[in-house]
């Protein structure tokens, strides 16, 4: 976060010192769930929940294990360990890294969204107080830039109340599918897309006719509105999608596969179904009521992606205007 943009108690959400808290305390409480179920000796859990309490995580020295080991989670489990000492053997059991990020998450967000909501609460106040401060006091209504017929300052201090309380549910219903669900990995607004065509895995000499195929496509940029979620249980996906997909978007895709038939891919004749990955790893999903996004589309980009420990990252390859 940008310090000078950051107010303390909302960076201390995010800072390091806080994510190690708690993840310990996600694995603590995991270890004391398992002694209680009798799979765990009950003074091991004690003592893994006493020492980890008292200590401060050295984040340096994580940060050179994690150098060596090559895992976030790893990493700090076994700094752990150095401070627990044997009994850090019953940590983590039955666990995955992803139990442990993605709860994490769900804390921070919550804990971030408890807040803004406080912030939203107090502001409220002001401006209903305010609003019937000025409820008679005249001003110059506006419309498109001239003076529309008078008005008072108090009625706009309302229309401002009322926005601001219908932010303030949608703040609230978002906070409370973090809390129910607290499952998934959320995809990094830089890694939001909608796949026009997966290619796999190509060598050079397709990969150059990739690149000539998409240069040379023939179509015009595009809007769309994304006012849709949805989840698929098998694959654990939670996505975002607009309810009719324009007409230029699938002329745009059949045209795409037409190019790439001479580089020898063929196309996908299943359904075309554009959507945006906003969550992967979800076990159960609460879908959410959206207000329609709109979303103007000027260009088609050519992407490679790479999976590593902490989810897929993206590189941009090339990309061209629609015109």
């Amino acid at each position: 976060m940008i310090p000078r943009y950051t107010r303390p108690e909302m960076a201390a959400i995010w800072s390091p010192e806080t994510r190690l808290r708690i993840w310990f305390e996600i694995e603590a409480a995991a270890t004391d769930a398992m002694a209680e179920l009798g799979l765990v000796p009950k003074e091991a859990a004690r003592i893994i929940r006493e020492k980890g309490e008292a200590a401060v995580f050295d984040i340096a020295r994580i940060d050179a294990i994690e150098r060596e080991v090559k895992h976030d989670v790893i990493a700090f489990l076994t700094h752990l360990a150095e401070i627990v000492g044997p009994e850090a053997r019953f940590v983590h059991q039955g666990l995955t890294s992803s139990d442990v990020l993605d709860t994490c998450l769900a804390v921070q967000l919550t804990r971030a969204a408890d807040i803004l909501i406080a912030d939203v609460d107090g502001l409220l106040a002001v401006l209903k107080r305010r609003a019937f401060e000025h409820k008679h006091t005249p001003t110059i209504g506006r419309s498109h830039g001239i003076h529309a017929e008078p008005t008072t300052f108090g009625l706009k201090l309302a229309q401002a109340y009322a926005e601001f309380a219908r932010a303030r549910e949608r703040l609230a219903a978002a906070s409370r599918l973090v809390r129910e669900s607290a499952t998934g990995r959320p995809v990094p607004d830089e890694n939001l897309h909608i796949t026009l065509a997966f290619l796999g895995s190509i060598d050079e000499q397709a990969f150059d006719c990739v690149r000539t195929a998409a240069r040379g496509l023939q179509a015009e940029p595009f809007d769309l509105v994304v006012d849709r979620a949805g989840w698929w249980r098998r694959t654990g996906i939670l996505w975002l999608a607009p309810s009719r997909a324009p007409a230029a978007l699938n002329r745009l895709v059949k045209s795409l596969w037409a190019a790439l038939e001479p580089c020898g891919f063929w196309p996908d004749y299943r359904d075309f179904h554009p959507h945006l990955t906003i969550a992967r790893r979800c076990r159960q999903a609460s879908l959410p009521e959206l207000d329609p996004i709109p979303w103007h589309v000027p260009a088609v980009t050519l992407l490679e992606s790479h999976t590593g420990q902490r989810g897929a990252r993206y590189t941009v390859l090339d990309s061209w205007p629609l015109d």
